[in-house]
């Protein structure tokens, strides 16, 4: 629930037991909206100084006046500690008592092995980085807590999987709010290849009858039951959220999306627990921590409740005889670059594989020789950070996104500035160049993607229809169809002749930050909050595949040169290449020394180049 509220623009800011609702079926829902607030325009969220939420709850952004989609999750790893102890971490005899211990004091881990001590050890490793201080040190999304916990409750063995999109509910187990998403259509067969057989879509499940009980209300859950109501929360669909407790799957997740949700969520009855209150932040707190604002100008609208056909951008690729298996990447590091003072957000390589370009939070773009790291140029121009860097075609100019609400060209012979792009009302998040390098599409937070000529930087189209922030984009390597990732969960086809909508991938379960093309143009790749990468048939949409092992979002998504493999990139600081026929994984990465932000192989698939918040750029073979 909390995750699809954070992709489509809200935050509860006062999650907690008392709002969580447990009806005589055993459904639970997240309920009480009351003080919820749009992100769009994050600033004004609440008076300076003054933190709004119940402190027993409140993380510690939010007892300084800030509060984003990360301080539910806080709240929500409060409910997890709670479930496991019986008593919350942080109390005192004042609110303010209260508050400051959130600030300052360390996650108490005692209570969790006084109350159970046959608790698995890694269930503390959860625990404190769900409750982290700094928000950039925790969890990226409900669906990665909820899968640490899982493993660390089973004493670390793999979580159970997600339900994917061509998944069947099961009606007994999982009540759905609202309409599914319409890829697959009901009885439509999905094809799986190397992802076990196919199965079959079914329509929204009926109602569950017979009710819990007071079994329900019980007090004495089982661990299971404690991962469960997590991920029930986390993982639902729409304005009310429900999951259903049987007596022998306490396990079972509800995916679901909703078409509602405004006019649902205030349909629950509204808890009469303690309200929520106003505090003045502790004179002690320090200034709010950073975040970014969303000045988004468009009207979000209830997401779409059926999918339009993806127009094929190719004709299928006839049979032919199965490939080699790739051999995987040995895991070397070839070269680490240094030189940037603050986050590598991306990382792009030369179409002619001599030179790595990389784009940074110091404003910078940076390009390096590919052969030895060697620092070749710093662009500057950018007025705040660079979120992404892209090669025209020929190698012969760059373009990068900003912070600063424009798109730069730029020269790469020497790095002269040859346009600046205006046109976006909020931070550009993605860049990338058409196949024949005459146009130049970019994504922004201000729910568009947008079309310019790449000759003089003059605008042609503004595409319309994410109701959430829009991550990256991609063009289909014949140029005929882009796809935008965006933060509404979605990945949206666009027909690039005339902008026209093409398709709608209901894609990964949360935000959806990157996607890629297969070099045949018949598949796309997606990656996401929820920790997965996820491939769809780009003639029809439907689901391949879900690829899971990261440990938290996927902020990166690559193929290969040659189709065979791809690669993905991590917040859980690693890069993992899977094998494209299959998805079975071939080699994880390690080295960087916090979290991965972005990946490109080498045009001659020799290698990997990798951003990272450390600071640098490695290159791996």
């Amino acid at each position: 629930a909390l995750d699809y509220a954070h992709a489509h623009g809200l935050i509860h800011r006062d999650v907690k037991p008392a709002n969580m609702l447990l009806d005589g079926r055993g459904r639970l829902f997240l309920s009480d909206f009351g003080i919820a607030k749009a992100l769009e325009g994050a600033e004004g969220l609440t008076r300076t100084g003054v933190g709004v939420g119940t402190p027993e709850y409140m993380a510690p952004e939010q007892a300084r006046g800030r509060a984003d989609a990360r301080s539910d999750l806080y709240a929500l790893a409060i409910i997890l500690y709670q479930m496991l102890t019986g008593q919350v971490p942080y109390r005192g005899n004042s609110t303010l008592e209260v508050l400051m211990q959130h600030l300052e004091a360390p996650v108490p881990l005692l209570p969790l092995r006084a109350v159970n001590p046959a608790l698995p050890p890694a269930i503390e490793g959860v625990i404190q980085r769900a409750l982290a201080k700094n928000p950039n040190d925790r969890y990226r999304s409900g669906a990665a807590m909820v899968e640490a916990a899982t493993e660390a409750l089973a004493g670390g063995r793999p979580a159970a999987a997600m339900p994917t999109v061509a998944e069947a509910p099961d009606p007994a187990r999982t009540v759905v709010a609202g309409t599914p998403p319409a890829i697959p259509p009901p009885g439509q067969t999905v094809p799986a290849p190397g992802w076990g057989p196919p199965v079959r879509a079914t329509s929204p499940p009926p109602p569950v009858g017979a009710a819990a009980g007071g079994a329900a209300r019980r007090a004495s859950w089982q661990l299971p039951v404690v991962v469960a109501m997590l991920a029930g929360l986390l993982l639902g669909g729409g304005g009310i959220f429900a999951l259903t407790r049987p007596a022998t799957d306490a396990t079972a997740t509800a995916n679901a999306r909703s078409t509602e949700t405004g006019t649902q969520a205030a349909a629950i009855a509204t808890a009469t627990a303690s309200a929520p209150i106003a505090v003045a932040a502790p004179p002690t707190a320090t200034a709010a921590l950073s975040t970014h604002t969303v000045k988004s100008s468009t009207t979000p609208v209830a997401p779409t409740a059926t999918a339009v056909p993806p127009t094929a951008t190719r004709a299928p690729p006839t049979a032919t005889p199965a490939a080699p298996t790739p051999a995987p990447l040995r895991g070397e590091v070839a070269a680490t670059l240094r030189g940037h003072t603050d986050h590598v957000r991306a990382v792009a390589w030369s179409p002619d594989g001599v030179r790595v370009a990389s784009a940074a939070d110091d404003g910078t773009v940076r390009v390096w020789r590919a052969a030895d790291g060697a620092p070749l140029a710093t662009l500057r121009g950018h007025t705040d950070k660079v979120t992404d860097v892209a090669w025209a075609p020929d190698g012969t100019a760059l373009a990068s996104a900003s912070d600063d609400l424009t798109v730069r060209v730029w020269r790469a012979a020497d790095g002269a500035p040859l346009a600046t792009l205006r046109g976006h009302a909020d931070v550009v998040t993605g860049v990338a160049w058409a196949p024949d390098g005459a146009t130049v599409a970019s994504a922004s937070w201000d729910g568009t993607v947008r079309l310019w000529r790449a000759a003089d930087g003059a605008p042609l189209a503004t595409l319309r229809g994410h109701t959430g922030r829009v991550q990256g984009v991609a063009w289909s390597p014949d140029g005929h169809t882009l796809a935008s990732a965006s933060w509404d969960g979605t990945v949206r086809l666009w027909r690039a002749a005339d902008g026209a909508p093409a398709g709608i991938l209901a894609a990964n379960a949360g935000a959806v930050w990157s996607v890629a093309w297969a070099p045949d143009g018949a598949t796309l790749a997606s990656g996401g909050t929820d920790g997965t990468v996820r491939l769809w048939r780009a003639s029809d949409g439907a689901a391949l595949g879900v690829l899971r092992g990261h440990a938290d979002a996927v902020t990166g998504v690559a193929w290969a040169p040659d189709g065979r493999a791809l690669a993905s990139a991590s917040y859980d600081g690693t890069l993992v290449e899977w094998r494209a026929a299959d998805g079975a994984r071939l080699a994880t990465l390690r080295g960087h020394a916090d979290r991965v932000t972005g990946v490109a192989w080498a045009p001659d698939g020799s290698g990997l180049a990798s951003s990272s918040w450390d600071q640098t750029v490695r290159l791996w073979r």
